[in-house]
Parts: C-alpha cells; structure tokens; sequence
C-alpha cells in the first residue's frame, strides 16, 4: 500500500512538474528595439521580454552589455556582436530620418521632439509577428504577406515611407528577428554562448 502512495506522489509530482516546465517553453517571447531621440541625446536599446540586455548612446559610441549572458555573447561570438552593435547604430540614423517625415506630416517645425522608434518580432506558440512604432504612429507587418498595415490614418505618411524605403526593416523583421529571438532565449535560459544562427 505504501509502495502505491509513494509511486502516486511520483507520478503526480511528474505530472505537475512536466506541465510546468512546457509551460514555461510555451509562454510568448518578445525581441525588442527601442531608439529615442531628445534634446538630450540619442540612445538605443534592446530588450529580451522586457529586460534590456544591451544600451548604446550616441554621444561615447559604445555598445554596452547589460546581462550576464549578453556580455558572454559580447566576448564570444564576435561576429554577433558586430551585427547587433550595427543594428542599433542603424537604428538611430532611421529614427533621425522619421523624425523629418513626422514633423512634416504632421506641420510640428516648432518646440522640443522626442522621438520614440521601437519595432521587434514575437514568437507566441510557435506563432511569429513584427511590429513597428513609431510615436503615434503604429504598423503590423504581416510576416507571411510580407504587407504593412497602418493602423491610423496618421500613420499613411510613413506607411508609404516604408512600403518605399523600408526594406532592410522587414527583411530583418521577416529573417533575422525570430532567429536572434531564438538565439538569445536559448543563451539566457541555458547561459550558453555558442548558439549560432543558420544564417550567421
């Protein structure tokens, strides 16, 4: 009877803990990029489900990690590194460049602008989505249509802005995104580093 009771607490304990542990591998995961320009600089980060993990700032030019395993990633996989420090370098120079589309569109010549640009991917049971917002102004790109959507009428100016010159977003939306989201919830969950991308 006792041998009964005692493989029933196993089993349940089994059961309970698998459910946990797919649970936790099922919740959605978010990659992040987020500039913002101001009178007092310009500054980019990037966010793992909300917790940033690398800063850079304009004005001293560094790329600084700010986790543990990023800063793994920062010693050991160059060639990662390199490709994100441009990401968020490239980033600012696009937030420079809406900020004249916006403030034209919307006659703003006058007065302080703080620009916020943030676009990512999202990877929510085995489903992905991208996203681009740009202050007010709101897309989805459907990554299997490969469309932008605009999701006010403000947004029709940048809209056609990026339907025009927004390649290099949404292939990064379409290929690299979901990969690097991978990458980096593998690194962070299993503290590894040598994780590379199939198309690194």
């Amino acid at each position: 009877m006792e041998e009964k009771m005692a493989l029933m607490k196993l089993l349940l304990f089994l059961t309970v803990t698998i459910h946990l542990s797919s649970a936790a591998c099922n919740r959605p995961s978010h990659l992040q990029f987020r500039y913002t320009e101001n009178t007092d600089g310009e500054t980019a980060e990037a966010l793992l489900d909300g917790e940033q993990f690398v800063y850079y700032e304009k004005s001293n030019e560094t790329v600084i990690p700010t986790t543990e395993w990023m800063k793994k990633i920062e010693n050991n996989d160059l060639v990662h590194w390199g490709r994100l420090t441009n990401k968020l370098k490239d980033g600012l120079q696009s937030a420079r460049e809406l900020v004249g589309t916006a403030v034209s569109s919307s006659n703003r010549n006058e007065g302080d602008h703080r620009v916020e640009l943030m676009y990512g991917c999202k990877l929510d049971k085995g489903i992905e989505s991208g996203y681009w917002k740009f202050g007010k102004y709101f897309l989805s790109l459907n990554l299997k249509a490969g469309a932008w959507t605009a999701e006010n009428n403000e947004s029709e100016p940048i809209k056609q802005k990026m339907e025009k010159e927004g390649n290099v977003q949404k292939a990064f939306l379409l290929n690299q995104c979901i990969l690097w989201l991978q990458k980096y919830m593998d690194c962070k969950s299993n503290n590894k580093t040598d994780v590379k991308d199939p198309r690194e």
